[in-house]
């Protein structure tokens, strides 16, 4: 029954993707906009959000699957199947964190962007001040002799 699991997996991947969006965008756990880069942040933080509720959700069904599914069952004794190799299932769960971590970093990237993080400071570092007083009052540890 190769295809009815392929199903089954695709069908709780979309269950999946649509609870985390609608978690996300329905729980609103965000304070009062008090900045312009306010809404990029939410942005940002919503993306995280979606990823983190999939992330979650999906690991703690599959715990309780495997917890319900794989139990030791009365009178068994020995241990279970010794499974080594799986080259197909090593390459999918090295490529997907890689690729959750490459998507979080260059969108990231983006948003600090778009805040203006990249645009070159508005001031001279020259070290000259034209046209400008600096009077500095104050001193703690003055000293008098």
């Amino acid at each position: 029954m190769p295809k009815l699991s392929a199903i089954l997996t695709l069908i709780s991947s979309l269950i999946l993707g649509i609870g985390g969006v609608w978690i996300a965008y329905n729980i609103n756990m965000l304070p009062i906009s008090a900045s312009m880069n306010a809404p990029v942040y939410d942005e940002l933080y919503r993306v995280l959000f979606i990823i983190g509720c999939i992330l979650f959700i999906g690991m703690t069904a599959l715990v309780v699957y495997s917890l319900i599914q794989f139990r030791r069952r009365p009178g068994e004794t020995g241990d279970g199947i010794d499974l080594e190799g799986n080259i197909s299932l090593e390459i999918f769960w090295t490529a997907v964190p890689a690729i959750v971590v490459l998507f979080v970093g260059l969108y990231s990237y983006d948003i600090y962007d778009r805040m203006g993080g990249m645009q070159p400071l508005m001031h001279d570092h020259s070290g000259q001040m034209d046209n400008m007083s600096e009077k500095v009052w104050g001193g703690y540890w003055f000293r008098t002799n």
